[in-house]
């Protein structure tokens, strides 16, 4: 990357609330902007729109941002992102992602991987359905209702060989 003269930067300001700049070598954050838009609302929030030298682009916005699309979409998806090399993050700080829509699907060549804490599929207000389909499902727990219909939870393994595992299984509603 050939490092341009300081003197090469343009800006035109289009009053006090947008300015649009190009070749600023001064280093930020990224890099040294190739070009960019900055603008700023009477309450002061800021919202940057900017091409670095470093090949990154950032969108900026310290209030929130919407982006509406396909309102005359007659079919396919309105919204495409591609990534032909390298990975899609989305990371949020303290907060929730959600993905509403008429049907969700979540599309592996390989695995969908889910880690958390505390995993919950449904609930009792609007779900009525869970499908489990598969060639092998497994499942392993050590308490629970599931690891007593698994017949593994710690109360059947306490019980197991013993004449009173019948019981056992007949108060857990087992049998």
């Amino acid at each position: 990357m050939t490092e341009k003269p300081q003197n090469s930067q343009v800006v035109d300001s289009f009053g006090p609330d947008l300015l649009i700049s190009t070749g600023n070598n001064r280093q930020g954050v990224g890099g040294a902007e190739a070009a960019s838009i900055k603008m700023t609302n009477d309450s002061g929030e800021r919202c940057t729109f900017k091409h670095l030298e470093s090949s990154l682009t950032r969108l900026e916005s310290e209030g929130m941002l919407e982006v509406t699309v396909g309102e005359k979409s007659s079919e396919g998806p309105s919204i495409i992102l591609h990534t032909p090399n390298g990975d899609l993050d989305i990371s949020v700080r303290d907060g929730f992602i959600a993905l509403k829509g008429t049907n969700i699907v979540l599309d592996a060549a390989d695995s969908i991987v889910m880690k958390a804490s505390k995993i919950q599929i449904g609930d009792d207000k609007q779900t009525q359905q869970v499908v489990l389909a598969g060639q092998k499902i497994d499942g392993e727990c050590k308490s629970g209702n599931l690891a007593d219909v698994l017949k593994s939870s710690s109360t059947l393994l306490a019980f197991s060989g013993s004449p009173a595992l019948d019981l056992v299984r007949k108060s857990l509603g087992l049998g």
